[in-house]
Order: structure tokens, then sequence, then C-alpha cells
């Protein structure tokens, strides 16, 4: 995830950790309660994804309180090599009367398959910084919201540390609970783990192979 407008890292992971009632800032230097600097519209959000994904739409759900940055229109772009871009679908917003509405807002485009999008901001309310509680994609071929950050891989690592318990569908990485299809289990003495959960926990991508029935 990248931006060219975030106050720090911290801050634009904030558009991603599932908390609605955080939210993401573009930057800004204040002196007490005066803004005296700031980024320039339009906000560019990067999300780069470990392989290619299909996509149709990417959601925007605006800041819980307060009305000032929150985005009032939006384009988004879409790249498979991060270089070169095209624009996908644009959108302007609305909120009702006076912002009342905080309710998620849509950027659709037709099924397009991508590894890189951008979630430009072109003008937001106030038109001196932009903010925002949580940014999702929406997946192509299920048509529903998906969190960012079940895409994403992350080259830090904030501790590595994969939890399973014998016979339980509920399994933790890196504290975040995962449901899991097939729960790790005991036959004949040895202990049988999911391997897509482990895998793509670490980072691997897995496949499987219908026709010859192997994991890969």
């Amino acid at each position: 995830i990248e931006s060219n407008s975030a106050m720090d890292g911290k801050n634009l992971a904030i558009f991603f950790d599932r908390d609605p009632n955080t939210r993401w800032h573009s930057w800004y230097r204040a002196e007490g309660s005066t803004v005296v600097e700031h980024s320039d519209a339009p906000y560019d959000v990067y999300i780069t994804f470990p392989e290619e994904v299909t996509l149709k739409g990417v959601r925007y759900t605006p800041r819980p309180q307060g009305t000032t940055g929150i985005v009032d229109e939006a384009i988004v772009y879409g790249s498979s090599d991060g270089f070169r871009f095209a624009e996908l679908g644009k959108a302007k917003f609305n909120y009702g009367q006076n912002y009342s509405d905080r309710s998620k807002q849509t950027v659709e485009f037709p099924d397009v398959t991508v590894k890189v999008i951008c979630f430009r901001m072109t003008k937001t309310y106030g038109n001196n910084h932009g903010t925002g509680a949580e940014l999702e994609v929406v997946k192509g071929d299920e048509g529903q919201a998906i969190h960012i950050e079940e895409y994403l891989k992350f080259n830090e690592k904030t501790g590595g540390k994969i939890k399973l318990t014998i016979d339980s569908e509920v399994a933790y990485n890196d504290g975040r609970e995962i449901k899991l299809i097939a729960p790790a289990t005991i036959v004949d003495g040895r202990t049988l783990v999911p391997v897509r959960f482990v895998s793509e926990s670490l980072g691997a991508k897995v496949t499987w192979d219908a026709a010859e029935r192997e994991v890969g």
C-alpha cells in the first residue's frame, strides 16, 4: 500500500484496518488548531496485489465523525504492470443533506483483471485534505466487498505467529482470527494441518490441480 499524501505508514494502514471508527488522513501540519501546511488534491492511494485479481469496484467508507475531508468525487485507475494505468471508473458520491449519510460509497466498473489499482480522490469537502475510514475492493467473480487486507502480503513481519488447535475450525495469523475449511487433526499419530492456511500465511501461493489431485 502506498500513497502520495499519507502522513505516515501507520496512518495509511488505518485505511485498511477493518475498524470504521479510525480514519486515514492526508498529510498536513498544524499549529494548534490551525492547519498551516497540507498536501493538495488529488490524493492517491495505490494497492499492489501479490497476483492479478478480477475486480468490479472500489468501496470507500467516509470518516465516522466530522465532515471536512470527506471524498466527494473519485476515479479508479488500473494497471497490469504498475507503469501504464487506464481509467476504470469514476463516481460523484452522495451523502445526503449536510453529509448526514455515512454509508459506503462505491466506484463501479466492468470486470477487469489488474495487478495494481489507484484510488484517486479528486475532490473532498473542504478541498485542503482527504480522510476516510475504510477502503475495500469488490471482487468481480463474487460481487461482494472484500477487505483489501485479504489480498495483501507484507514483507515486514509483525511476529509471524500462526496458531492452530487440533479439531478447531478457528486459527490465528498474527492474532487475526481465521475460519478454516478443515481443522488441524491427528491421524495415526501424525498431525495434519491445512496446507493453504499455513502456506498463504507465510506468503506462498497455493494452487490445486484437479486432474492430478495435487496441491502445488
